[in-house]
């Protein structure tokens, strides 16, 4: 028993090794100031609709558009040699909302991948806000296309009305060993 505690603590530390959770502050909990908006680790974000709510303890994003309008945090990261796979997580709320012209401006969070001459590649992915909810996990596991060569992650609120509550984002990244 004595031999097989520290072989556990050591096959269980290589395998995390292989995944890495991308996002900086996805949880909403720092509570230092952005250096690129108003939200630290995310860049963007007008201050008139976005903010992060302290709740019951918790912290997590809020967008906010009392009229219809768009609102976005993003974070990019350039896709390095190895990527495999992406596994995306975030739990939504929405109160109050109004989906905009077209099915799809609502709020959610997107994520896509770029190729080098910008164009996306792999299609758009989303987990996306269809009526008011509240607290709803979302999740979703991508292969990394051959050609990425970066990936941009982003809570929006898209041409749309409505609250919308972001938190526990997280996009963990699987190498090739």
């Amino acid at each position: 028993m004595r031999f097989l505690l520290p072989l556990c603590a050591v096959v269980l530390t290589c395998t995390a090794a292989d995944t890495v959770n991308l996002i900086v502050n996805g949880d909403f909990s720092s509570t230092d100031a952005g250096t690129e908006g108003p939200v630290q680790g995310w860049k963007g974000g007008d201050g008139r609709y976005v903010s992060v709510i302290d709740e019951d303890k918790n912290r997590f994003l809020r967008i906010a558009m009392p009229e219809k309008g768009t609102a976005m945090l993003l974070q990019k990261f350039t896709v390095e040699p190895g990527w495999q796979r992406i596994d995306v997580s975030v739990k939504i709320r929405a109160k109050g909302m109004t989906i905009g012209d077209e099915n799809y401006k609502t709020g959610m969070l997107q994520y896509a991948f770029r190729n080098a001459k910008g164009e996306v590649v792999g299609g758009w992915s989303k987990r996306r806000v269809d009526a008011d909810q509240d607290w709803t996990p979302m999740t979703e596991s991508i292969e990394v296309p051959a050609d990425a060569e970066n990936l941009q992650v982003e809570c929006w609120a898209m041409d749309c009305v409505g609250t919308f509550d972001f938190d526990d984002v997280k996009v963990e990244l699987t190498k090739k060993p």
